[in-house]
């Protein structure tokens, strides 16, 4: 099915996968409130960059770390079986499906990033 995806969301996921980070595992990318506001994107936007992120060969999980206002991080988690991200999110009290989960945690992005990498790297690696 096609649908029209408006400029201002390209624009934003073209600046977040230019940060993408990747390795055997897992991938990773934040959206920060500047990349909001210069591509004149919608919050919804942000689901776009997470489909992207899905197709990457290879990897049992990915996240997504956007920016909030208030100085939290949104985490957007999509994985493959058997990686259950629904379970992971739950240990900032967030939650979700097995393969689709969210939680905020009370951090800037690149201090959630340094939680959270490590962590989702070693529940898809073990």
């Amino acid at each position: 099915v096609y649908y029209a995806l408006p400029a201002s969301s390209a624009a934003l996921i073209g600046m977040a996968l230019a940060g993408l980070q990747y390795d055997q595992y897992i991938a990773w990318v934040t959206v920060t409130n500047a990349m909001m506001a210069a591509s004149g994107a919608e919050d919804e936007a942000a689901d776009e960059v997470v489909r992207v992120m899905q197709r990457i060969a290879g990897i049992g999980a990915c996240v997504l770390f956007k920016e909030r206002g208030d100085g939290t991080t949104k985490l957007s988690l999509r994985s493959r079986p058997p990686h259950n991200v629904a379970h992971f999110a739950q240990q900032w009290g967030g939650g979700g499906h097995a393969q689709a989960a969210g939680a905020t945690l009370q951090l800037v992005p690149a201090a959630a990033e340094q939680i959270v990498v490590p962590l989702l790297r070693a529940m898809v690696a073990g």
